[in-house]
């Protein structure tokens, strides 16, 4: 094979790839952002959070059970908030938040955030939008 066909061959391969894993934009992670009033911690900053996360409707539902779950609390969306039962510190979010990320949003092959879950039979599976790789969580 010569230098030129290989040349030509690489550009074809490179063009076949989605424009996401090309791009080397760095991944920024929300902060939480909460008003405690009485007995319920209010999150003002939902929406921001899943635009940033780029949610769907299953990963935003996944994420506010995830918060209820570690926190050991029940969690309602109210408007663009969402609202957990009891008195809950920032930090202590967002270190939940960062585990999630961690584990359901972050690509362990590429590191980007571009991944969505799907559900096959018993098993959640995370898929990388960017470059294809597949995870059970």
């Amino acid at each position: 094979m010569d230098e030129q066909e290989y040349v030509s061959l690489l550009q074809r391969a490179r063009s076949q790839l989605p424009q996401k894993i090309l791009t080397r934009e760095r991944f920024v992670m929300p902060t939480i952002e909460s008003i405690i009033e009485g007995s319920k911690t209010y999150i003002v900053n939902w929406q921001d959070i899943l635009k940033a996360l780029n949610a769907d409707e299953q990963r935003k539902d996944h994420l506010s059970k995830y918060l209820a779950r570690e926190n050991a609390t029940s969690a309602v969306e109210e408007g663009n908030r969402l609202v957990l039962q009891g008195r809950f510190a920032e930090p202590q979010l967002n270190k939940v938040l960062s585990t999630y990320i961690k584990h359901y949003v972050l690509c362990p092959i590429c590191e980007k955030p571009d991944t969505h879950l799907i559900k096959e039979e018993r098993l959640t599976i995370k898929v990388c939008e960017a470059c294809g790789a597949r995870q059970s969580v």
